[in-house]
């Protein structure tokens, strides 16, 4: 099992490389230089981690928000699920109380609960894009931009800092 997990990792580090535009020679640098905490990862993996959206027939709706009227989703992400999102990161169940496990696609922004939208992240770094997405959230609420806009504006912050190590470094 390990060895699996450990290619999978690898698999997708290297694919994480390729899409954003690293060459073979960049590889073992930027692997260097950006190497996850012990076990676990500083980004999401596209293929685990692609995100999802609430929907009115998630069991976790609660209500339409916003101008938009986004469908928001209760938080609910039990321990099972927490364990289950984490092992293919490489983060072990000992390990996961130096994790918090985030939502790519936040609630607050029509994020959901499901496994494609989850991923293990140190605390340093899910407080990072914490207030990013607090930020973002009030652009929302306010009707500043909608709800595309607001993903995309993750999605580029979580790329440029978490992805590319900017504000791990």
């Amino acid at each position: 099992m390990e060895a699996r997990a450990t290619g999978l990792r690898t698999a997708a580090f290297i694919v994480l490389m390729v899409i954003s535009g690293c060459g073979a020679s960049d590889l073992h640098k930027n692997e260097a230089a950006n190497a996850p905490p012990t076990g676990g990862h500083w980004y999401p993996i596209p293929a685990l981690t692609p995100g999802h959206l609430c929907t009115r027939q998630d069991p976790d709706f609660d209500e339409l928000r916003y101008q938009e009227q986004i469908s928001h989703c209760r938080r609910n992400v039990t321990k099972s699920t927490r364990i289950a999102v984490s092992e293919p990161y490489g983060v072990s169940e000992d390990e996961l109380e130096n994790y918090q496990v985030d939502h790519l696609i936040p609630l607050a922004l029509g994020g959901s609960n499901a496994r494609e939208n989850l991923w293990p992240v140190a605390y340093e770094q899910a407080r990072l894009k914490a207030k990013f997405e607090y930020q973002t959230y009030l652009e929302l609420k306010e009707g500043q931009i909608g709800q595309k806009a607001a993903i995309e504006k993750i999605r580029r912050w979580v790329r440029d800092n978490l992805v590319n190590g900017a504000s791990i470094r």
